[in-house]
């Protein structure tokens, strides 16, 4: 199957963000509902941060969405634009996206991940519409296949091949991935690849643009899988 990376848009004609920052901003004293609340999604972050093989796909912890009723987002700027793909501020481990009810809805009846965050969410000014914060697992980038998998190396300005993960990792820095293929076949429409960020099925790709999903961008890396 064949996948593009797909990112959430910094556009400023798409977001109504001049300086082409964030939409959304979480606030410590303001977002969460009561103060214990808030200190379980910290504990959660943290012990992420503490142990990052709770995010990866075969030991992922998920948070416990009973536990976090709800969380508030604030805009960062006056007129931003209602997109179904938000960017927010800050970025937490084991979190990816700001998105609506209705792209959830399609991407819900593609293969997922059966274990993953979602944590509903409201957004100031924005009341009558529903919002998730959702996290998907990810696959660890030593499952990336080096034998078939190409690289461009900034710094060299070459294409670049690697023998052993070891090669690879020693100027992980200064690659950037043009095609990626993994050493090992997983059967869903979304693969979150640690480094590399997510990649969304051609098909989950065209179902979002024929619904008119908006704020996200297509990336030109190829995922091969």
């Amino acid at each position: 199957m064949r996948y593009k990376k797909l990112d959430v848009s910094y556009d400023p004609v798409i977001t109504g963000i001049n300086n082409g920052g964030a939409q959304l901003e979480l606030k410590e004293n303001k977002s969460f509902i009561s103060k214990e609340e808030k200190n379980k999604f910290n504990k959660y972050i943290d012990e992420n941060l503490n142990n990052r093989n709770r995010v990866f796909l075969k030991t992922f912890k998920s948070i416990n969405e009973e536990q976090i009723s709800s969380i508030k987002y604030y805009p960062t700027r006056k007129k931003i634009k209602r997109t179904d793909f938000i960017s927010y501020l800050p970025y937490e481990l084991g979190l990816n996206y700001i998105i609506s009810e209705k792209a959830y809805d399609i991407i819900k009846t593609y293969r997922i991940p059966l274990l993953l965050n979602k944590i509903n969410i409201d957004i100031e000014g924005w009341e009558n519409d529903k919002f998730y914060l959702i996290g998907f697992p990810m696959i660890p980038d030593t499952e990336i296949d080096l034998d078939k998998s190409i690289f461009y190396d900034t710094q060299r300005n070459e294409k670049v091949k690697f023998k052993s993960y070891q090669d690879y990792n020693e100027i992980n820095f200064n690659l950037v991935a043009l095609n990626l293929f993994l050493l090992n076949k997983y059967h869903y429409d979304i693969i979150n690849i640690q480094g590399k960020g997510m990649f969304f099925s051609e098909e989950l790709i065209y179902a979002l643009k024929e619904n008119n999903i908006i704020g996200f961008e297509i990336g030109e890396i190829i995922l091969e899988n």
